[in-house]
């Protein structure tokens, strides 16, 4: 999963985010991800519908 940085975080907080964002989303749906912490608008924006997402994990 790759976030933006809100502009005002600095980067150690925003990567401890990253720590604390990944425990989350496996406590909630059990899936663990991720998370890429990327500069403020350095992510592509949508127009209009949300862009399908691409799950890359190898197969077993």
């Amino acid at each position: 999963m790759r976030v933006e940085r809100r502009p005002d975080a600095d980067v150690s907080t925003a990567y401890g985010a990253s720590s604390e964002l990944r425990a989350l989303i496996k406590n909630s749906i059990g899936v663990s991800v991720h998370v890429d912490v990327v500069e403020p608008d350095q992510t592509e924006r949508s127009v209009g519908k949300m862009r399908r997402g691409i799950d890359e994990r190898k197969h077993r």
